[in-house]
């Protein structure tokens, strides 16, 4: 197929059903896999992905005095404390009782994995809009 002779909402589709294929089984709350993601569509080295993520949400104000590894720890954390709800009804190992989720933690969750997917989506925009031009 000669991907460069199809109409540009072609080649939408056309990447859009090939990267939905690539990555539909896969989790996105380990660092290394949304790095891995995104090596489908930006044009940039892996290290910088991180760099690029962190600099938009630090433009958020809320993540001013946070790095790239504090950032991407905080995905893993969030990760891990999905893992212990799904699997293992949140009990913390030799707990009688589950770990307790308060609404605080849950909306700072939320706030942040929000943020998170803002500033992935407005670099891939800043990506597309380089590319076209």
């Amino acid at each position: 197929m000669a991907v460069d002779q199809l109409s540009p909402t072609e080649k939408l589709l056309f990447y859009r059903d090939h990267v939905y294929s690539s990555v539909q089984y896969t989790s996105f709350y380990k660092p290394d896999k949304v790095s891995e993601a995104l090596s489908y569509i930006w044009m940039c080295q892996g290290k910088e992905k991180w760099a690029r993520i962190v600099n938009r949400m630090k433009a958020l104000g809320r993540y001013t005095s946070r790095n790239e590894q504090d950032i991407r720890n905080e995905l893993s954390l969030i990760g891990d404390r999905r893992d212990l709800i799904a699997h293992s009804v949140d009990k913390l190992p030799g707990a009688q009782v589950p770990n307790p989720v308060s609404r605080d933690d849950a909306a700072r969750v939320i706030q942040f994995m929000a943020d998170l997917a803002s500033a992935i989506d407005e670099e891939t925009e800043s990506q597309l809009k380089m590319t076209a031009a």
